[in-house]
């Protein structure tokens, strides 16, 4: 960035959010203003046993309320859904198209790209940490690897542990907006938002 003319500057057209306050913009915004908490009782897994048992959590995220067709996202994992979300709300404000194989919004697919900072998924916690509980040879005090594969092989799901892949998130949005232009993520932790702003600014330069 610092090699980059100073005149060129990165235009927000439009916002979107999926978040445990809310998930569109107005309601986030007044959730704010009014000091909302979007922290409450964990209800996506059990947390009976651990020390906490209220998270920040989103709450009752139905993906079908912002695509038209779901069922082309069905194997997306949460984070992948609030994506898809979050961008459809963006593309309304920015006016472009999306889920259309003829897009009227004057903008060519091919020359249309997504840079994306996101994480990566959640592993399939259930299958992963119950197959390490019935591996375990407590007689010889270690782990049975060879029955651990079994475990592992037998109940894991392929397409559910593809989505923990972080490129994932930004495929689901080129196949939402049709892009076919640079379509690339970076995985950064807090960093990865301004990073990908950053280098995708400089790709358009």
């Amino acid at each position: 960035m610092a090699n980059a003319d100073r005149n060129h500057r990165v235009v927000i057209t439009g916002v979107g959010v999926v978040c445990p306050l809310a998930h569109d913009v107005e309601s986030f915004w007044q959730g704010l203003m009014t000091g909302k908490s979007g922290v409450a009782k964990t209800t996506i897994f059990d947390a009976s046993t651990f020390p906490t048992t209220f998270s920040a959590e989103v709450k009752d995220y139905d993906l079908s309320r912002f695509v038209s067709r779901p069922e082309l996202h069905k194997n997306a994992n949460r984070g992948s859904a609030f994506v898809l979300g979050a961008a459809v709300q963006a593309c309304k404000q920015a006016v472009i198209d999306i889920e259309t194989e003829q897009p009227s919004d004057g903008i060519d697919r091919t020359r249309m790209g997504i840079y994306l900072g996101a994480g990566e998924g959640s592993v399939d916690n259930d299958v992963f940490f119950d197959s390490l509980a019935q591996s375990w040879d407590d007689g010889a005090r270690q782990m049975d690897w060879t029955k651990w594969a079994e475990i592992m092989f037998g109940r894991m799901r392929p397409m559910f542990e593809l989505e923990q892949e972080p490129n994932m998130p930004v495929a689901h949005l080129a196949m939402l907006t049709g892009a076919r232009g640079p379509v690339r993520s970076c995985l950064t932790a807090c960093a990865a938002s301004t990073q990908a702003v950053g280098e995708e600014a400089m790709l358009t330069w």
